[in-house]
């Protein structure tokens, strides 16, 4: 595919995405588009990133980056967490030994300890996946992937 091909099927895939799906990433969305509430969502959520990603590495935890993906609706405050490890094998062992777990209950203890609405935070969802994984079957793309 070339890189105009490429270019217009991502920006084509954006567009379905965020029009026909319910969810879609929006922390990087311009403030003026983005309602007072949300705004507040997406703080809780981005300090709630930075701090894991803090303990993850104090704690030598192979977490690679912390995603977060919300519904488009402006009224569903629901959260869905991705966890990405470095590689598919840390995904593995990270889920048999529990760390995982913990990664979970720590971005939990995160929002609540900052104030995030306990109605959001029974919204809120985990999925894990891989660095590796991104890069090999969705060529690099963190949109491919969170959808």
């Amino acid at each position: 595919m070339t890189g105009k091909a490429k270019q217009a099927t991502a920006a084509t895939d954006q567009h379905v995405f965020m029009s026909m799906s319910v969810r879609v990433v929006l922390e990087r969305a311009d403030d003026r588009n983005v309602n007072p509430t949300r705004r507040r969502q997406f703080d809780h959520l981005g300090t709630a990133r930075r701090e894991l990603i803090s303990w993850a590495a104090a704690n030598e935890v192979p977490l690679a980056r912390v995603e977060f993906v919300v519904p488009i609706v402006p009224t569903d405050f629901d959260a869905a967490v991705w966890l990405l490890f470095d590689t598919h094998a840390n995904v593995a062992r990270c889920a048999s030994n529990g760390v995982t777990a913990r990664l979970e209950q720590e971005f939990r203890t995160i929002l609540t300890r900052s104030g995030y609405p306990a109605d959001w935070l029974a919204g809120t969802s985990f999925f894990v996946d891989s660095h590796e994984n991104v890069e090999r079957n969705y060529e690099g793309s963190y949109l491919y992937r969170l959808r």
